[in-house]
Order: structure tokens, then sequence, then C-alpha cells
């Protein structure tokens, strides 16, 4: 394959000193489950309690539901929210759990595949559901209202763990692998693989709302990736974000403008302009940030703080990132989404 066309864009991530004030939450949901909240939910995975859980913008919990062992992934089809269940050896994984988006309620729990550890879930616009199966090394595909695998396309030849999934159109499947400098293109229609060279550990697939592109965070490359494709046979053009440091996760807004990413190195939060790569925002912060996940209107952000078991949530403003609360976790996230 030829070298796909690299640009690099330096953010210059200086430090802004942190100011907060935590509030601790311990509130139980209620009864009904998760309603309806102004700025939407904070939807995420807790793999230790093996639940999903909802917050509202100020923290208050406005649901809880049990899923399978260990859930990851979520992903939201209507009225629904999908979880996948990775599993663990002391118990049964491999599995998706379906409920109800607003009330909480689990409708049913539905067998994936058998021992193949799903990591994440992607829903194309025909309703087919994709999944990354880490054990199998493979993607697996099922159609409505997926209930069992329709299908499944192998990696032949590509070294890697397969992560998140993305579109870059509806015949070419991205999927991020962890572990190596590089990331498998897909062709939908052929059912074959190949790989494209990038830093490495290409695991979070951001979305967006540009046909023909998607950016990808190379956690230990230290940069995020905009990747844009033209032909589907043609090598893409590859645009560097690079972060200076590694970095946990990043988060995009729905509009496609604001990008967010959480640095390890010297712990903090970036926001920056997800067209021209300009720094906007940097905010350091007590312990490296781990998952992100930001409001749909791209004016807040919720950063999962595993070390300190804390789920900060911040406002974007004109001068910069306002913690605004800090909210108690049982447990690491597995995933975490913002929806309205």
């Amino acid at each position: 394959m030829k070298g796909a066309l690299s640009t690099i864009l330096l953010l210059l991530t200086a430090a802004v000193p942190a100011t907060s004030e935590a509030f601790a939450e311990s509130a139980a949901p209620s009864p009904s489950g998760a309603t309806d909240a102004a700025g939407g939910r904070i939807v995420a995975t807790l793999r230790g309690a093996h639940r999903v859980v909802a917050w509202s913008p100020d923290g208050e919990v406005l649901g809880s539901a049990v899923t399978g062992v260990s859930p990851t992934g979520i992903v939201r089809d209507g009225d629904k929210l999908l979880i996948a269940n990775w599993g663990l050896s002391r118990g049964p994984g491999s599995s998706m759990t379906v409920l109800d988006a607003k009330t909480f309620e689990v409708e049913r729990t539905a067998v994936l595949c058998e021992g193949c550890a799903p990591h994440s879930l992607l829903l194309g616009a025909d309703e087919r559901l994709w999944w990354s199966a880490q054990k199998h090394k493979v993607v697996y595909w099922a159609d409505a209202p997926h209930d069992a695998p329709g299908g499944s396309i192998l990696l032949v030849g590509i070294d890697g763990w397969p992560h998140q999934l993305g579109f870059l159109s509806d015949e070419l499947l991205f999927v991020g692998l962890s572990g190596v400098p590089h990331a498998a293109l897909v062709d939908l229609e052929t059912r074959t693989a190949r790989a494209l060279p990038l830093r490495p550990s290409p695991s979070r697939v951001l979305p967006s709302p540009r046909p023909g592109e998607l950016y990808v965070l190379c956690t230990t490359g230290g940069a995020i990736a905009r990747i844009t494709m033209g032909e589907k046979d043609a090598d893409p053009e590859v645009t560097w974000f690079v972060l200076g440091g590694l970095a946990n996760d990043a988060a995009i807004d729905a509009a496609g403008t604001r990008l967010v990413a959480s640095v390890v190195n010297t712990p903090r939060l970036v926001v920056f302009d997800a067209d021209s790569g300009a720094l906007m925002h940097s905010l350091d912060v007590p312990t490296p940030p781990r998952l992100l996940t930001v409001s749909p209107d791209g004016t807040r952000v919720a950063a999962e703080f595993t070390n300190e078991r804390l789920l900060r949530i911040y406002t974007i403003t004109e001068e910069g990132l306002r913690e605004d609360r800090a909210v108690e976790i049982e447990s690491g996230f597995g995933d975490v989404i913002w929806i309205d």
C-alpha cells in the first residue's frame, strides 16, 4: 500500500491553573429509572460493578441498571441503549444488554458470540450492528433485531487487537488496533482488510459529520489523526494533531467542531478546533484523566478519573475549562457517552 499523505499540526498545550470545587454525589436513582434532564445525560458502563449508570450534568444519578459481566461499549439505537459485555474469566460475557434509554429498564440480553470479548459497538444507517471481537481478532455484524451474529470478517495478516470502529463511507469500515502502529481498513463489499500505517495504538475512533472523514486517537503515539478518504481504494489523507504527550482518550462534539483530549504525562485536558488544530484551552488536572465525553452542543465535558474514583464535569467557556462538580463513581468506566 502507498504511504498516506500526512500533515502535522503541533498543539502548544500550555498549562492553565486548575480551579475547582468538588461535590461528592451519593444520591441513588429514582425508582422509575432514568429520566430526562436539561442538558442531556451522561451514560457510562462501570466495568468493575457490572452495571450502566446515567447522570445529569449536575451530577444527579438518573438511572442505574445491571448489565452482563464487565460492560464496555455503548451505542444508542433510537429509544434503546445497547451495551457490550466483555466478560471475565470468572463469569460469562460476549453478550449484549438492551435497555430502554429513558427508563433504564433492561429488556433483554443477546448472545453476540461465543467467548469473543466484544469491545465496541457501531450502528450503521441500515441498522446493521457491528462490533469488534478482541479475542477472535475479527469484526462481527448482526442485522436488526441484533439477537445473533449474521457474519464476521477476519482481519487476515493484520497484527493488533481490534478496538473501536468507525465508518469512512458506506463501503469502508475503519478498525482501531491497540498495541501496533497501524489500523485496518475493511472493504465491506469484498470483506477484505488492509493495513493503514499510523502512530502506535490507534484505538479511540471519533465520528465526523463530514462524509469520508473521522478522527482517531493514537494513545501511545500522543496524537490525533484526522483521516479523510476519497476513493475507496485510494490512500487516505492523514492530518496529525500532536498532543505533546501520551493520551488516554479523546472526544468530539456532535457538530465536529471541538476535540477534547486527556493528556497523561503532565495531567491536563486540552480543547482544540477540530478543523484547524488550533489550541483553544488547556487545564491542568490533579491526576491523569481517562475516558471522556463531550455534550452534543460542545459546551461541556465529562471526564473519568479512575485513580480518584471521580467523574468530573466541566463547562467550556470563552476563558477556558471550568470544573463544575465532581461525582463519586463505583468503578472505572468501560465507555461513556453524552446523549440528549
